[in-house]
């Protein structure tokens, strides 16, 4: 009956409990790194972060989800070092650079913004919404006739895409 009982407790140890499982922990937190709202979205991707193992790209991934929570909360310093990292970590990461673009831009740091405008062109030519920022940029800076050809370029692709006011 002691060894029964010793066999039976043993066993209970070795099944983990329900919903504390790694893999059950990572999935849903892998999903809800995606989650609209922020805190969540930063507790998770956070958790996501400090597991080791994962490939440059989809850490990049999982920063640039943490950084939109970041930017949603207006911790814009917070989610420029977490878009400086998915940068890092994958460097043909075009909405990376538009983010942290805009995030010089609203410091006033147009000659970086443009550069960070400049590089995800040079990753991604077809997204209005940067060749629109890019000329903002040249436009805050007073020089509108290098942001001129950038501004025609948003509206030849798609007005849609850019602000009308």
């Amino acid at each position: 009956m002691k060894t029964l009982f010793i066999m039976l407790s043993l066993a209970f140890i070795a099944i983990p409990a329900w919903g504390q499982s790694p893999a059950w922990s990572r999935t849903n937190a892998e999903i809800l790194c995606g989650n609209n709202l922020p805190d969540v979205r930063i507790k998770m991707c956070t958790s996501l972060i400090q597991l080791t193992g994962e490939a440059a790209p989809r850490l990049a991934a999982i920063y640039y989800n943490r950084d939109l929570a970041y930017w949603q909360k207006s911790l814009n310093d917070l989610a420029f070092d977490d878009f400086t990292n998915a940068i890092y970590l994958n460097p043909r990461f075009a909405y990376a650079y538009v983010a942290r673009g805009e995030i010089y831009g609203k410091k006033g740091i147009y000659d970086q913004a443009i550069a960070d405008y400049a590089k995800a062109i040079e990753l991604n030519p077809n997204d209005a919404h940067v060749y629109n920022n890019i000329a903002w940029a040249y436009h805050e800076k007073n020089e509108d006739a290098q942001g001129l050809a950038y501004a025609e370029k948003a509206v030849a692709m798609g007005p849609h895409d850019t602000p009308t006011a």
